[in-house]
């Protein structure tokens, strides 16, 4: 098949803006849908969002906090699915 270049890389260049765009599209129509959503919301529910918002925070701050990452100290893949074997295996 033969193409001249510069028509193929038209071709492309344009399906690759029409792409963009399409996504840039999809994503001001999810913005939208939430944005509009979260507007129209009553003072209850507002409260509602709130407490999830804060409960969440909570939660990730005492997982954070309580249960470090305990898997540093080692360097491959390899050395920590042993270690996680080896301290599942080990039962006392």
């Amino acid at each position: 098949m033969y193409c001249f270049y510069s028509y193929c890389y038209y071709t492309v260049l344009v399906k690759i803006i029409t792409w963009f765009l399409l996504m840039v599209n999809i994503f001001k129509s999810i913005y939208n849908f939430y944005y509009e959503g979260f507007k129209n919301l009553t003072s209850i529910s507002r409260k509602l969002w709130l407490l999830i918002i804060i409960k969440t925070a909570i939660i990730m701050t005492v997982l954070i906090l309580f249960f470090p990452d305990m898997l540093w100290k080692y360097n491959t893949d390899e050395e920590k699915a042993d270690a996680v074997s080896n301290s599942l295996l080990n039962i006392k």
